[in-house]
């Protein structure tokens, strides 16, 4: 919240705070973590899982216009703070993994981060917690133990329940319903029918494209990318659309070269452990999910987790 009070309106055209607030901190974020979880896991989980819930539940109080910002209404936090939230469920989700809270805490926790992701109306971040959570239900399925059934059937139980209430009493239910109608109000005729699936993301992709056209090679630069009129601007919310359109086929290639690494990294502790791997392939796949519809490169956040999933099981076991 302080970052983006002193950062604001962001200076897109001087290269240091590009550098510095967008690239050089995400992955400062990523290698301490990487290095804190290597030296010591439980300390390491401990307080960054603390750092999470604290911003989950007090961010609201100082932002409370991130449940009304469908409404016309400006959010200084807009949708980073639902997916934030997502990486805050994510943790949740490791420490219930590692034993450091028991099944009432994560329960009443993991009911509690998703109402409030589910307030915000933000569809992405939503289905990325059930993402998240859907791969931790599989983990728990053990053919040779009777407990695990009892698990999975409590959770999706309570999945099912909670999904079906969210869409139809909340915005959330709202939102789904506006995806083909955004479409239609935001992309040209000729435009391709698959796009409207996007909703209001449509338009991003049809005009991030053309962007990525203009420049193949090298991009137009780090956040110089930008669709629509030229007295409002907007930056392309959608990770590979950007990255093609920021940096080109070059920068692209390195992008996926980097969620390549990483998703070796989680196979590798997924043949050391089956559990542990689906718990990460859980939070992987939600942010490649959110990566269809908003940029993720400049998030801390997300750079966190991703760092997380690097760590090798031998050290998270010890």
């Amino acid at each position: 919240v302080i970052n983006y009070y002193l950062t604001w309106p962001p200076v897109e055209e001087i290269i240091f705070p590009i550098l510095f607030r967008y690239i050089f901190v995400p992955l400062v974020c990523m290698l301490l973590i990487a290095s804190e979880f290597k030296e010591n896991v439980n300390r390491a989980l401990f307080i960054i899982s603390i750092i999470f819930l604290i911003y989950s539940f007090v961010a609201p109080i100082v932002d409370p216009n991130v449940f009304v910002k469908y409404e016309g209404v400006d959010s200084l936090l807009g949708n980073s703070y639902a997916l934030v939230s997502t990486i805050t469920l994510f943790i949740l989700v490791l420490l219930f993994y590692k034993k450091k809270v028991n099944v009432l805490v994560f329960v009443i926790l993991t009911i509690a981060i998703m109402s409030l992701i589910v307030l915000t109306g933000t569809r992405k971040a939503f289905f990325a917690g059930i993402i998240v959570l859907f791969f931790y239900i599989i983990s728990l399925f053990d053919f040779k133990n009777i407990k695990s059934y009892i698990y999975v059937c409590l959770f999706l139980t309570i999945g099912c329940y909670g999904y079906q209430y969210a869409i139809e009493n909340t915005i959330m239910g709202e939102r789904m319903v506006l995806l083909e109608e955004q479409a239609d109000d935001n992309l040209p005729i000729g435009a391709p029918e698959y796009l409207h699936y996007l909703g209001d993301r449509s338009p991003h992709y049809y005009y991030g494209w053309a962007e990525f056209l203009e420049k193949p090679i090298l991009g137009h630069g780090p956040r110089q990318s930008r669709i629509g009129g030229p007295t409002e601007p907007a930056y392309i919310h959608s990770e590979y659309i950007a990255q093609l359109s920021d940096n080109g086929i070059i920068g692209f290639a390195f992008f996926v070269l980097f969620y390549m690494s990483v998703c070796r990294r989680i196979q590798y502790n997924y043949r050391q452990n089956r559990r542990y791997g689906l718990v990460l392939y859980g939070g992987f796949f939600a942010i490649i999910f959110m990566n269809f519809t908003t940029w993720t490169w400049d998030m801390p956040a997300i750079l966190i987790a991703l760092g997380i999933m690097a760590i090798p099981y031998e050290l998270i076991k010890n």
